[in-house]
């Protein structure tokens, strides 16, 4: 391939991964194909074919859950994993879950946890600002680093947003987010992560505050007691420290809000009337005789009954239907209770 792409198609390029073919696909329209056919590929091999070998006489799948799989808390999933469909193409591996006959998915998302968990630690006044007045944050912070009313934001300027907002507290750096989803230079795209760093300086603060905590103390902790440990710091390793130091009580935070919301909405369902079928990430998938009933208690165990006190506020997004890549959004309205 790299024979065929650089040597025959003279293409300005030295590999054949998936970052360098994405950087070069507008020189010639058979990269684009070849990410496509690489991207169907594994879509056929580990998900289709994958997942058909999992198939229970019952036609359910069943996945391990690991509770230490991850340094962060986070769950992970194995024997499946089906915690890592790809969000693009998922619909059209997820609509191969289906309800049971006569009983309705349930899909309860928080909405940019770990973005409200950024604001929770830092009490950045802006973002907190946001969240109160249930603003569109990837919005208001394209409005905020191009510079323009919020209503002439584009959905090219809101896109890179998102993936500066969750980049900054993922760690990533320009280089990462230039030659990744931003499809930039890395001077543009350091130039968007000045910006954003500047409006929100409560958050820039913390950043720099639990990057020196982890480095001096070896730790960072969360409010659920979750610790953390950096036992050898190098001057080789110092960066990834604190990159990790920024992430991992966010992350950690996350996983635990979502984790202690599942306990509790495990121990109120009436197992007749509604069940917990899967958890990924920040969203719970679960199944219903009666929606209607479940859905105030969704509401008030994710939303109000939340394990500890917090200024900022946690939502979620509730989507019904009868196959998993197919749910349709329901109203914020309906109280819980």
């Amino acid at each position: 391939m790299g024979e065929f792409l650089y040597g025959k198609l003279k293409l300005k390029g030295v590999s054949t991964d998936r970052g360098t073919l994405e950087r070069i696909v507008d020189q010639h329209e058979v990269v684009g194909s070849i990410l496509e056919y690489r991207q169907l590929q594994t879509l056929k091999g580990t998900f289709i074919e994958g997942l058909l070998s999992r198939v229970s006489s019952d036609s359910r799948v069943r996945a391990d859950f690991l509770l230490h799989g991850t340094v962060t808390g986070r769950l992970s999933s194995r024997d499946p994993n089906l915690q890592n469909i790809p969000i693009l193409v998922g619909p059209l591996i997820r609509d191969a879950f289906a309800a049971t006959p006569r009983w309705t998915l349930v899909k309860a998302d928080y909405n940019q946890l770990e973005l409200r968990c950024a604001a929770y630690y830092s009490r950045d006044e802006l973002l907190m600002k946001y969240y109160e007045e249930n603003k569109d944050v990837h919005k208001m912070v394209a409005s905020e680093v191009f510079s323009v009313p919020e209503e002439r934001v584009t959905e090219r300027q809101r896109y890179i947003a998102k993936y500066i907002d969750f980049g900054i507290i993922y760690g990533r750096g320009a280089k990462s987010l230039a030659f990744g989803e931003l499809k930039c230079s890395v001077a543009e795209a350091q130039r968007y992560i000045d910006s954003f760093l500047s409006r929100f300086q409560g958050l820039a603060r913390w950043m720099e505050k639990i990057k020196n905590q982890a480095i001096t103390q070896g730790y960072v902790t969360t409010p659920f007691g979750r610790k953390r440990r950096f036992p050898i710091i190098l001057d080789s390793n110092r960066e990834e420290i604190s990159r990790q130091a920024v992430n991992a009580p966010i992350q950690s935070m996350a996983s635990d809000i979502c984790l202690t919301a599942l306990t509790r909405l495990y121990n109120r369902f009436d197992p007749e009337i509604a069940r917990i079928l899967l958890t990924v990430h920040d969203e719970i998938l679960m199944e219903s005789r009666e929606v209607d009933e479940i859905i105030p208690i969704i509401k008030y165990e994710m939303e109000e009954n939340c394990s500890i006190e917090s200024p900022v506020s946690f939502k979620v997004d509730i989507k019904i239907g009868q196959r998993w890549g197919s749910l349709e959004k329901v109203s914020n309205n309906m109280k819980g209770g």
